[in-house]
């Protein structure tokens, strides 16, 4: 059963006990792709979360939730980007990493998890101050400032 992201919202905002249907279907919408069907997801899940906040009685499968319970469930649903979207304050114990990639739309970055990933690769230094690099999504190749003063400061 797929719900369009207007009926999804309405849900958030009236259902008391949710099933697996209304998070697969959130899901499904967030694999398209766009920055706005990603921040509506976060927006439709942030109600839920609020309403939990103020003590409204909220369940999932027939089971109370609780802020904790909360944020358990959406971690199973959803990405780190959703659930910190949903919860602006949490701190993560780890950094964050993402990649851009060359896709058909465009430029997408991509989250990556804990892996750290290069943007550029050194070619060549062109003097003591600059370097060609290429830039590897692209492939293309650029020249890079050496800053010297940010090098000192390291």
């Amino acid at each position: 059963m797929n719900l369009s992201l207007n009926e999804l919202t309405k849900m958030a905002t009236q259902e008391v006990n949710f099933d697996e249907t209304f998070f697969t279907n959130i899901e499904e919408c967030i694999k398209y792709n766009s920055i706005g069907t990603l921040n509506w997801a976060i927006h439709t899940l942030t109600i839920i979360r609020e309403r939990i906040d103020v003590g409204q009685k909220v369940k999932y499968k027939n089971i109370d939730l609780t802020p904790d319970t909360y944020k358990e469930l959406l971690h199973e649903h959803y990405g780190i980007y959703v659930v910190k979207g949903v919860y602006p304050k949490m701190s993560l114990k780890h950094k964050v990493y993402f990649k851009l990639e060359n896709t058909e739309n465009g430029m997408d970055l991509i989250y990556t998890g804990q892996e750290e990933n290069k943007l550029f690769r050194w070619i060549a230094d062109i003097n003591e101050n600059e370097s060609l690099v290429r830039v590897l999504p692209t492939n293309v190749v650029t020249s890079e400032t050496l800053n010297l003063a940010h090098l000192l400061l390291l």
